[in-house]
């Protein structure tokens, strides 16, 4: 494995891990919990995704 590859896992382990900490600790009660609408709905697969374009470039070769 490339150091490249090595340090990409690392970035995913602690993106997973910042996420995992954002998680809410109650769950989704229908009619009762208030989904703030200003506040951005991603997760962490999607922050890899966009993470893997722009380290390999494809944002700019339009992939």
């Amino acid at each position: 494995m490339s150091k490249e590859t090595k340090i990409k896992r690392q970035i995913e382990d602690l993106i997973k891990e910042y996420f995992s900490t954002r998680k809410s600790k109650s769950g989704f009660i229908s009619g009762k919990t208030r989904i703030p609408l200003i506040v951005p709905s991603y997760d962490w697969e999607e922050v890899i995704e966009a993470l893997d374009c722009l380290l390999s470039a494809q944002v700019t070769m339009g992939e």
